[in-house]
């Protein structure tokens, strides 16, 4: 599952989406200010993940 949101409207998504408070998640942080110059060696792809396959 991915929910793009900001930290203004976290919780209020958390609790939308009846997220349980002992959920593991992971927080990526996409904020213009801190990123650095993208070289070319940066981009990676990622593969999809289920739910079912997460621990």
């Amino acid at each position: 599952m991915e929910v793009r949101t900001t930290v203004r409207k976290f919780f209020h998504d958390m609790t939308a989406h009846h997220i349980s408070s002992d959920t593991r998640i992971r927080v990526i942080i996409d904020d213009p200010q801190f990123r650095r110059e993208s070289r070319r060696d940066d981009t990676l792809s990622l593969p999809s993940v289920t739910s079912t396959d997460q621990p």
